[in-house]
């Protein structure tokens, strides 16, 4: 086999041929680069952190290379997922290269999460925009009521290195506001190579609480009644208060009697969703 001398300075740089040494600083010797060839996976690597970030069709055990600043001979070994992580970290604005702006900065081991989110309609679906992050996915988690985080939809992000990346919003088309039994909350994590940001902030899309109470509509006094409220909407996990009307007329009533004044309104000690009374009184739950 014949002999090349070459070097290896970042990868900004590739691979020249030794006979341009005008145009060389520090070089390695090919015969030791190529004894430690098998071993040494920052020289055989041809994938530049800085220029690229690996898309999820892409291993976790692709190995990068990564010029943390500009000058600076050094370079980091990165795994395809470290690298991709570096981007969402310190790569801030879309289709521009990741460059130096890791210079200095440690090393995260965890997906940057979107800055901001906001939620609104769209013809009654529920509609949520966030700040773009370099990742592989957004994932969209949706919890109903009292209900567990699920995940609702994982959109594809970065496609392809920089160049292509996706939206940065999402339209739920399987519920409008309007049919809404229960409150619906989102929030939106970054994914890369299925390792998870924290999430955003909560989006809550309320529901009215409706309420309904039956029972008999009029009893007389030392009469039983009882009295059950129908909620829906909100969120369930509903807690009770029961309240009686005092009606009356303060000129029949007897002289130095305690009874709450004509009129009003009295709290009952009732906490559940039905109260049984022995007066006829009206009721506010």
């Amino acid at each position: 086999m014949g002999m090349i001398l070459g070097i290896f300075l970042s990868c900004s740089d590739s691979l020249k041929d030794f006979r341009n040494s005008d145009r060389v600083t520090s070089y390695i010797d090919f015969d030791e680069w190529e004894d430690d060839y098998e071993t040494n996976s920052l020289a055989r690597s041809g994938y530049c952190c800085n220029n690229g970030m690996p898309s999820a069709a892409r291993p976790d055990t692709l190995t990068t290379r990564l010029k943390l600043c500009d000058g600076d001979p050094g370079e980091e070994s990165l795994t395809g997922k470290e690298c991709a992580i570096v981007w969402s970290q310190y790569n801030l604005e879309m289709n521009q290269n990741l460059g130096y702006q890791a210079c200095g900065k440690n090393l995260e081991l965890s997906p940057r999460k979107p800055d901001w989110i906001s939620g609104s309609t769209i013809s009654g679906n529920p509609y949520l925009e966030w700040g773009f992050v370099y990742n592989h996915y957004y994932r969209i988690e949706r919890k109903i009521g009292n209900g567990s985080w699920s995940l609702l939809a994982s959109l594809d992000n970065i496609v392809e290195d920089f160049l292509t990346p996706g939206d940065s919003s999402y339209t739920d088309l399987s519920v409008t506001t309007g049919s809404m039994n229960f409150n619906h909350y989102y929030r939106v994590k970054s994914d890369i190579f299925d390792s998870f940001s924290s999430s955003t902030e909560v989006i809550e899309y309320e529901v009215p609480i409706n309420v309904t109470i039956s029972g008999p509509t009029s009893i007389t006094t030392l009469q039983k009644g009882t009295f059950t409220t129908t909620v829906g909407g909100g969120l369930p996990g509903y807690t009770y208060e029961w309240w009686k009307f005092q009606d009356c007329d303060e000129i029949f009533k007897e002289p130095g009697t305690k009874a709450p004044p004509c009129g009003s309104w009295v709290k009952l000690s009732g906490t559940s969703s039905s109260i049984l009374l022995v007066e006829s009184d009206h009721l506010l739950d």
